[in-house]
């Protein structure tokens, strides 16, 4: 049997018997099991909806086991993934973790954003076991855990299938890799991470740079032009007009759901393929990843990208420039005219250390400046090397320095200068 007669086949049972046609897509498709069974509401207990979210619903129809998605702030993509769990809990027989960076945002998260969800859908209450709490819940026979994601301890103990990161970057990195270790004896192992990037080539950047890139391109109805939308080529602003979103070739307004998910390395991410049985024979290959651009949803609008802008032009830091690029654009930004890198530190590297003197490493990063002073350690007591991170704690610098050098962290003398600026 062909998908062409499959396709035809379901077409009739929609005409015929909807009821039944919606039982079945219920079963296999998370978005109208959603809408038709679970009746599923936001926070705010609106319906979901996906017109002003159209790139969205790929990303909710995706089921492959390793998805990394950069985004912006406030697209739903929390949301996204909450209902996906719901769904795959609902339909299967599974164990899963869902992690935000610390235990706070798990309390918090509970109490006002998933709660309400599941006390507004009389199906997801009836299906919900006796265990609920801000941290464990039943959901007929799956287990969904949430944990932070600031301690190992909260990374052990317990088994996973799939395993869902809530802003990455924002994670203990250390903690990451050690809940990867909970689907060891899974057959799924699927891992969803997703995140407001931070810094380019570090935490979800890193991770989208090794997916297959998939991009929301838009295509221009004027010139035919397919692009991604962009504060830099597409935000157009007329003498004495209102800003606007248009093509980057004809400055013709773009309608941006006139679009579709283009993979830039389309190689390096496979889907599962099965015969007409449904039986397996290939299963899916390496990793899924989506920049999910905040310009590519028509809830957002030129005129408050734009009024966003002016206020960072005005406040003129590279805090403000920072956060406007990775929670408005959904980018990764980088401060200062100087990158270090593993490079730059290589090469400045000795095959010695002087005798005399002392050794000062200094760190500075966008958000926070940290400083770390040892003045009294002698040198051949501290180490040399020095690595690049974004953090903001002194001691977790000195320890990563000494780890790396093989050395012991020495507890500092009274004399010596430990600070944060």
């Amino acid at each position: 049997m062909s998908i062409s007669d499959v396709t035809a086949g379901f077409a009739e049972l929609i005409k015929d018997n909807p009821t039944v046609a919606s039982e079945i897509l219920g079963d296999i498709d998370p978005i109208t099991w959603m809408s038709a069974r679970a009746n599923l509401r936001t926070e705010k207990l609106e319906p979901l909806e996906f017109k002003d979210h159209l790139p969205m619903v790929d990303v909710y129809r995706d089921w492959h086991p390793l998805i990394v998605a950069q985004k912006g702030s406030q697209i739903g993509m929390t949301t996204c993934q909450i209902c996906k769990l719901l769904y795959y809990c609902d339909t299967h027989n599974i164990t899963a973790i869902y992690t935000m960076p610390t235990a706070k945002d798990v309390f918090e998260f509970s109490q006002a954003r998933f709660a309400p969800v599941i006390k507004a859908s009389n199906y997801l209450s009836a299906r919900m076991g006796n265990v609920d709490n801000a941290t464990l819940k039943r959901m007929g026979a799956s287990t969904l855990y949430f944990r932070g994601a600031q301690k190992h301890s909260q990374a052990i103990s317990v088994p996973a299938d799939i395993i869902v990161n809530d802003e990455y970057d924002f994670s203990a990195q250390d903690v990451m890799d050690t809940f990867e270790k909970r689907v060891g004896a899974s057959k799924l192992k699927w891992f969803w991470r997703f995140s407001t990037p931070s810094i380019p080539d570090f935490g979800i950047n890193a991770l989208y740079k090794d997916t297959d890139q998939r991009h929301w391109l838009v295509r221009c109805t004027s010139c035919g032009k397919w692009q991604d939308v962009t504060f830099e080529h597409n935000l157009l602003k007329r003498k004495g007009g209102t800003p606007y979103f248009g093509c980057r070739r004809c400055s013709v307004k773009l309608n941006r759901r006139n679009g579709a998910w283009v993979a830039k390395h389309p190689q390096k991410a496979t889907d599962a393929v099965y015969d007409d049985q449904g039986r397996l024979v290939a299963p899916a290959d390496g990793m899924r990843g989506y920049w999910i651009n905040p310009l590519t949803f028509t809830y957002v609008t030129a005129t408050s990208v734009w009024a966003e802008w002016r206020k960072v032009e005005r406040k003129n830091t590279n805090f403000a420039r920072k956060r406007f690029h990775n929670f408005d654009l959904g980018l990764p930004y980088l401060t200062g005219e100087g990158l270090i890198t593993r490079d730059t530190i290589l090469r400045t590297m000795q095959a010695s250390i002087p005798d005399t003197g002392f050794n000062v490493i200094g760190v500075d990063q966008g958000d926070y400046s940290t400083g770390l002073y040892e003045e009294s350690f002698p040198p051949a007591e501290w180490p040399w090397l020095l690595s690049v991170l974004p953090t903001t704690s002194t001691k977790l610098i000195a320890s990563l320095v000494c780890t790396v050098c093989g050395r012991e962290l020495l507890t500092p003398s009274p004399t010596s200068t430990t600070r944060e600026i």
